[in-house]
């Protein structure tokens, strides 16, 4: 059985380019290249799969004797025929419902052939430096856009402990080293963000750190907030535990263990390389063995319940964004 990654050109030679070589190192050297979907979940996955022994290949097309893996977007660009095997890699994208099997980076989107897999750690990831002392640098990994509040009132509140606040570029997503305390929160409130990885928080816990994140659902299916992470749902969270770090910092030197044990049985890349071998071999595996065995007329007929169920959600998506943009409109005039 073959597991065929649908790529672009220019993974399909970091594919090629790097057979025979020892997969993690080669992706640890070029870490600047893995700040998207497509380098993260096919480059990533494919190479190290390879490494770990199973029969992977890749290119821009579907093959019809190999489970097909692709992410959503791109499975979206291929022709809808019936005589492919695919798996849809949702990651944050619109789930190509037409497909056999789903991958999904949160336990809230596990289901009916939709399986959960953890989201690869940072490749090249510089933990901090255990000779730092107390928890001066509070650091954002992301896109200042996602911030919930301007840098400005992030800066304002670090500062009233004598924290300094920054937002790292994604050319240094990988370096952890003056990190005292890395943020995941995308909002504050109850929102769950049910479509988000925990990725933020395993590499907290790779690199050393103390990890305040939101009220995320993928952080409390992982860690336990208030012994590996901490949760700030609102403003007044957040401030309290910076207070709590910088007068009793034995609290954030206690959480950066625990999460350290954590992480041994979660969030490593190799733990990472198990699940997934698990998944193709013991759940997707068997599935195309299966579907391989059904009739043409059953395919056909599959195909277009998918297709017809992705139209709905498509017509369903656009009615609500137009119903939101005449709400914001008629609250402008109003």
């Amino acid at each position: 059985m073959i597991y065929h990654f649908i790529a672009n050109p220019e993974i399909v030679d970091f594919f090629r380019d790097t057979a025979g070589h020892e997969a993690g190192a080669c992706i640890d050297s070029e870490h600047q290249r893995f700040t998207n979907s497509a380098w993260a979940w096919i480059a990533q996955t494919a190479v190290l799969l390879r490494d770990a022994g199973l029969p992977v290949s890749m290119g821009p097309e579907l093959r019809p004797d190999a489970v097909n893996l692709g992410l959503a977007a791109d499975l979206r660009r291929l022709p809808r025929t019936a005589d492919c095997f695919r798996v849809s890699i949702d990651a944050d994208q619109l789930r190509a419902r037409w497909s056999n099997a789903f991958i999904v980076q949160n336990k809230a989107q596990a289901g009916r052939r939709a399986y959960w897999v953890p989201h690869w750690p940072q490749p090249g990831l510089l933990k901090r430096d255990p000779d730092r002392q107390g928890f001066k640098n509070v650091v954002f990994f992301g896109l200042a856009r996602n911030l919930e509040h301007e840098e400005a009132w992030w800066r304002e509140v670090c500062g009233q402990f004598g924290m300094q606040f920054s937002v790292r570029p994604p050319a240094q997503w990988h370096d952890y080293r003056d990190v005292d305390v890395a943020i995941g929160v995308r909002r504050f409130g109850r929102k769950k963000f049910n479509n988000k990885p925990p990725t933020k928080l395993f590499n907290a816990w790779i690199a050393g750190c103390v990890f305040i994140g939101g009220a995320d659902s993928a952080y409390y299916q992982v860690g336990s907030a208030g012994k590996d992470y901490l949760i700030a749902a609102n403003e007044r969270a957040f401030t309290y535990h910076l207070k709590a770090l910088s007068q009793s910092p034995q609290l954030g030197d206690q959480m950066i263990l625990e999460g350290g044990r954590k992480v041994n049985r979660l969030g490593l890349r190799e733990r990472t390389c198990h699940h997934w071998m698990e998944l193709l071999t013991r759940e997707i595996g068997p599935e195309f063995e299966r579907w391989s065995e059904t009739s043409e007329p059953f395919r056909h007929l599959q195909l277009r319940a998918g297709l017809v169920m992705d139209g709905g959600v498509r017509f369903r998506n656009r009615c609500w964004r137009r119903a939101k943009d005449f709400c914001n409109r008629a609250a402008f005039w109003s």
